[in-house]
Formats: C-alpha cells, sequence, structure tokens
C-alpha cells in the first residue's frame, strides 16, 4: 500500500486528482492540503510514502518545500506550468504531470513509485553501498550483490533513486540519488554527463557536443556538462593532420 498526500491550493483540482487516484489499486490517501505549510505539518506528521504535489502555491511553493524537508518522501508534482521542470528534477521528484491531469499518465508515474517502492522501502535516504579497488557491493533487502565497476555501462537517475545498467543488459535499483552516486564512484572510471546520467568512460565509442555513444546506446550531454565532459574523455588524445 502506498500511502500519499495531495497538496494544491485549488479544490476542484484535489477532486479530480481523488476522483481518479480511487481507481487505482493499492494507494491509501493520508491527507488533503491546501497550502504547503500544513502540508508540511502533515508529512511529518504521517510520514507519508508519497506527495502529489502542485507547485505554484501562495506564500511558500511546492518546490520550496520540498526543500524545506529534511526527509522527503517520493515526489510527483501535478502543475499547470511547463517552466519548472529543471527545478522539480533538481529536488529529483519522480515524475513531473502537466494539468489537466490525463488518467493514464497519472496511472504511469503511480506506477514507476510502485516499482520503487516493491524493491525497498521509500524514504531511505541513500544506499547501503560498500565499495573495494575493482569492485562494489549493494543491498538487495538481505543479501550484499558485488558488481564489478568494469561491468557497469552507465548509471540512470530515477529521483531518489538510481538504476544501474550493466553490459549484460540487466538494471539493478539502488537507494541512492545520482549526486550520492557521483560522490562514491571512482572518477578515473566514470563521469556525470547530465542531470540524469553517469557514464563508464571506457566504453565511449563516439562523442560531441551534444550527445555520447556507448556501445549502441545513445545518451544525451548536458548544456552545462559538455565542456568538462569533452575535456575528460577526449582530453589531448586525438589524432592530428600536422
Amino acid at each position: 500500500m502506498i500511502n500519499y498526500i495531495i497538496v494544491d491550493d485549488d479544490e476542484l483540482q484535489i477532486d479530480f486528482l481523488q476522483m481518479q487516484l480511487d481507481n487505482i489499486e493499492e494507494l491509501h490517501c493520508l491527507a488533503v492540503c491546501t497550502n504547503a505549510f500544513d502540508a508540511r505539518k502533515k508529512i511529518i506528521e504521517h510520514k507519508p510514502d508519497l506527495l502529489i504535489l502542485d507547485i505554484e502555491m501562495p506564500e511558500l511553493s511546492g518546490i520550496q518545500l520540498v526543500k524545506s524537508m529534511k526527509e522527503v518522501p517520493a515526489v510527483i508534482f501535478v502543475t499547470s506550468h511547463t517552466g519548472y521542470a529543471v527545478d522539480a528534477f533538481d529536488v529529483e521528484a519522480i515524475d513531473y504531470i502537466i494539468k489537466p491531469v490525463a488518467t493514464e499518465r497519472l496511472i504511469r508515474a503511480i506506477d514507476k513509485v510502485k516499482k520503487l517502492k516493491s524493491s525497498a522501502a521509500l524514504n531511505v535516504p541513500e544506499a547501503e553501498l560498500s565499495f573495494d579497488s575493482d569492485a562494489f557491493f549493494t543491498r538487495d533487502k538481505n543479501t550484499y550483490v558485488k558488481t564489478a565497476y568494469k561491468d557497469v555501462l552507465y548509471i540512470e537517475s530515477s529521483g531518489n533513486f538510481s538504476f544501474i545498467h550493466t553490459l549484460d543488459n540487466n538494471k539493478q535499483i539502488v537507494l541512492a540519488n545520482l549526486a550520492k552516486m557521483e560522490e562514491q564512484m571512482p572518477s578515473n572510471l566514470f563521469i556525470r554527463i547530465s542531470r540524469s546520467f553517469i557514464i563508464n568512460k571506457q566504453y565511449v565509442k563516439s562523442i560531441n557536443t551534444e550527445q555520447i555513444q556507448l556501445q549502441d546506446i545513445y545518451l544525451n550531454i548536458g548544456k552545462q556538462y559538455a565542456e568538462k565532459v569533452l575535456a575528460a574523455i577526449i582530453g589531448k588524445n586525438v589524432i592530428k593532420r600536422k
């Protein structure tokens, strides 16, 4: 069961969302709030698994609410505005949905939360990781799984979690956000190329200012990362004409 709180200053929008959510299994509404200050108290009191949160609200926005919390549940932003997407994913939201909310779009967002919760409890702030010289361990329930650095192709952000993609096309979830993964992965092997991806440098096949190829996979490079990534990948290792 996923316990959630809805936060929106538009009561009609709350009614509409609740009507949609009532048709999705394994959900339980803990509280409904029409302002962020009330929501903050309810979050601390009830410790929900999920916030379904508007962004533009009086006095304290949804983004500011999340930033004000020390422990944050999974967050799905529901807003009328497209301009906050970068800010939303900076606070590691699970999803960002534009109003009016299509039911099938809401179902997909909830499915992401269910998938994460099925792997591990929400609200765990970071992964239990253990590192040695050529490999690291991640915890899967009561078992520690060893993965060699050389077997990691890239790491993908998923809000408060990360997915490790390996050379054999497997994908494992880790209870750490991408910033935590970046801190802990060895910088001589891995580099962050955008808000969403860390890649293993040894598997780069081609690169330009916008995109990088790993085997048959193409990933976009964030504009603010491009100069650093090009320097780290290419450096002086270019064959010159003269």
